[in-house]
């Protein structure tokens, strides 16, 4: 369940192994959960065979989870996107700034969709998780809270809005 999982002085180091959220013909979107100097964080990533079907995930855009009851949560990307290749595939991966509610309440939901949310441009790309991959992120989340130790969590205090935002389809 973890690539990584160290202690040392105020630290624990804990990384879970990469996730798919969702997988298409053409693109997936990866997601991998880790506790480090930099806090909580979740490092995001989408492939695909054509470089021109997938989106960069720049700073200040925004992953939403929404649950299957509809409440919505967005978090923010706080690097600028890193392009790059993994497997021969065209990849953008960038972090989401999270925190100790944060990965709680997404373990407690039962999440039906991701939107990948473009602030430049104002839109928004939904995306399905079927039920075997909600399963999944709640499961490894679960496991990521119960071998992690808070008292070793730098918890960071996040805000992150959304203006007005149009939906588009994929």
């Amino acid at each position: 369940v973890f690539s990584k999982n160290i202690k040392y002085g105020n630290m624990h180091s804990l990384k879970s192994k990469s996730q798919i959220l969702v997988s298409r013909l053409d693109f997936d979107f990866r997601i991998e959960f880790e506790n480090s100097e930099e806090g909580v964080t979740a490092t995001v990533t989408t492939t695909g065979h054509n470089p021109t079907l997938i989106r960069p995930l720049e700073k200040k855009d925004k992953l939403m989870f929404i649950s299957t009851s509809g409440v919505k949560q967005p978090f923010d990307f706080i690097y600028d996107s890193e392009k790059t290749t993994i497997k021969g595939r065209a990849a953008y991966v960038n972090t989401l700034q999270l925190n100790m509610k944060a990965i709680r309440w997404i373990a407690s939901e039962s999440i039906s969709s991701i939107r990948v949310v473009n602030m430049v441009q104002m839109k928004m790309y939904p995306y399905s998780l079927d039920a075997s991959r909600r399963l999944e992120l709640r499961n490894i989340l679960r496991c990521f809270l119960d071998e992690l130790d808070e008292t070793k969590v730098k918890d960071k205090e996040i805000t992150s809005t959304l203006r007005t935002v149009r939906e588009e389809t994929t």
